[in-house]
This record gives C-alpha cells, sequence and structure tokens, in this order.
C-alpha cells in the first residue's frame, strides 16, 4: 500500500542551510515534493498550492486483503463510514473540486466527500488504480508466496509505469485549474 505524502521541497544548498524566497520564509508553495515508496518528484503545480489524495473507503476485496486493481467493487459499510469521515475531515479545506478515478469505490467516495463539502465531483480516467492483471482479486499473500512480490508476479503493471502515469496525471490535472485545493481520490 505505500501511499504518497505531499510536503514542502528538501532542498538544500551545498552549506547546508535552506533557501530562503522573496518572502523571508524557508518554502515556497508553489513546489510540492512527493514521495512515494522510492521517488521523490519535485513538482511546479502554481497556482494550485493545495491538493489533498485521498484513498477510497474499504471494500469487501480489501477486507479479505484481495489485490483490488481495476476491479469494481462497491464500498461495504465500513467504505462508506471511513469516506464520510475523510468528508468530514475535508469540510474545513473547501475544495474547490473533487475529482476520481472511474472505478466505483472512488466515485462514491468522492460524492460523499462533494456533497459534505459542497465541491462539483467529476471522474477522471486517469486517476485509475493500479492494474494487477491476472493478479487482480487473488489473495495479496498467495501472490507473494507464489511470486515473491506483487510487483514480481506476471502480468502486473510494473511499478514504475505506475509512478510515471500517476505523476503524469498529477500534474496534468493540477495544470487543468486556476486554484484550489483540490482533492483527488483513487
Amino acid at each position: 500500500a505505500g501511499g504518497g505524502l505531499l510536503s514542502r521541497p528538501n532542498r538544500r544548498p551545498a552549506d547546508g542551510s535552506y533557501p530562503r524566497f522573496d518572502d523571508g520564509s524557508d518554502h515556497d508553495d508553489r513546489h510540492l515534493q512527493c514521495a512515494t515508496q522510492r521517488r521523490h518528484w519535485e513538482l511546479t503545480v502554481a497556482p494550485v498550492t493545495r491538493v489533498y489524495l485521498a484513498r477510497h473507503g474499504r471494500t469487501r476485496l480489501n477486507a479479505e486483503d484481495r489485490l483490488r486493481g481495476l476491479s469494481d467493487p462497491p464500498l461495504d459499510e465500513v467504505g462508506r463510514a471511513e469516506a464520510s469521515r475523510l468528508a468530514a475531515a475535508l469540510g474545513y479545506t473547501r475544495p474547490v473540486a473533487v475529482i476520481s478515478s472511474p472505478l466505483q469505490r472512488a466515485v462514491v467516495t468522492a460524492q460523499i466527500i462533494g456533497a459534505a463539502t459542497h465541491a462539483p465531483v467529476s471522474v477522471d480516467d486517469r486517476l485509475n488504480d493500479r492494474d494487477y492483471g491476472p493478479m487482480t482479486g487473488q489473495l495479496r499473500h498467495e501472490v507473494v508466496d507464489r511470486y515473491g512480490s506483487v510487483d514480481a508476479a506476471p502480468g502486473v503493471e510494473p511499478l514504475d509505469a505506475l509512478a510515471q502515469r500517476a505523476r503524469a496525471a498529477f500534474e496534468a490535472i493540477v495544470a487543468e485549474y486556476d486554484t484550489g485545493p483540490l482533492v483527488l481520490v483513487s
């Protein structure tokens, strides 16, 4: 599972000091550093300075620890409650848009967030989940036992391809908006 993190840049000059920007601070909100399992990317995303990355609520396949990927199970009762709690937590952020993967578990999560925050909800195929190919629906531990890792299983979208696709989607979607914050749900 290794989700993404958004934080301020961590660029340090050779002298060890942090850079200073025009306002005298040591940060520049136009830059986001996105860290995933093994990658660090610096993205320039002005004028949108805040993006919330949200994971869909739980499904039956999540509860069973099965690989979901592009399968399309609905949220279960726990997943709906999770989405409602997330929506309540995001309420104060006043997002200008909630953008969702086309999978129903993400769409319903996004709709719950949109209703609570009064933000429009749209679907964007670029936010689609990882493709687990023939491993979709399999128990995670069985795939790991057989192939050593999910990444090594045949037909699974390579992690590098997933990371590249996710980065391109993030950059393109954020570039389409003049203001934020945005909520991306996958």
